[in-house]
């Protein structure tokens, strides 16, 4: 159980985001506090119920939730610039787990992206260094470890998917080098 004493806009807004919209009733006294109690196994806070409000309304105000009324209910859901921005967070906390002990693959991420596109593919690059991938070179990335999920989340992200490509491979020339690089045996 999470004793923070404060809900962030971020937490906020993932929550909205694995919801897919909270519902509930504003023009009842159950509808936020059917939210809170939901929330209040993570949040421990006298006042939270009236933060809750605030921090909702502040995210209408910005234009990353909106209200929809679905008969006497109102759901609140992320917009676009909403869903992008819990998106950018994912992406930023995004890793990949060791997995112990090794299974002795390696996952190859290879790419052939068009100059046009050359933010993107950057940006690419620039999360397979910061995810621990090693650069065989400039489009062809080694990591040792399960990332099939990661590779597709980043691509997708930077709309790069259909350029992006992932093979797993028992057995690579020259793997000694690599593997101490990984640290792995």
């Amino acid at each position: 159980m999470k004793d923070s004493t404060k809900l962030s806009l971020k937490e906020l807004l993932y929550f909205l985001h694995v919801g897919a919209g909270v519902a509930f009733a504003l023009s009842s006294p159950i509808g936020v506090s059917g939210l809170y109690r939901g929330l209040s196994t993570y949040y421990k806070r006298e006042g939270f119920e009236r933060k809750l409000y605030e921090r909702l309304h502040y995210l209408r105000r910005k234009e990353l939730v909106r209200r929809v009324q679905v008969g006497d209910e109102v759901k609140i859901i992320l917009t676009d610039e909403g869903n992008r921005r819990v998106l950018r967070a994912n992406v930023r906390s995004l890793s990949i787990s060791l997995q112990k002990p090794w299974d002795r693959k390696w996952r190859l991420v290879f790419f052939d992206i068009p100059e046009r596109k050359r933010v993107g593919r950057d940006a690419l690059r620039n999360k397979l260094r910061e995810l621990g991938f090693l650069m065989i070179n400039h489009s062809v990335w080694v990591h040792p470890y399960p990332c099939e999920k990661e590779v597709d989340f980043v691509a997708a992200f930077f709309g790069m998917q259909q350029y992006v490509h992932l093979a797993t491979t028992e057995s690579l020339t020259n793997d000694r080098v690599l593997r101490k690089k990984f640290n792995i045996a």
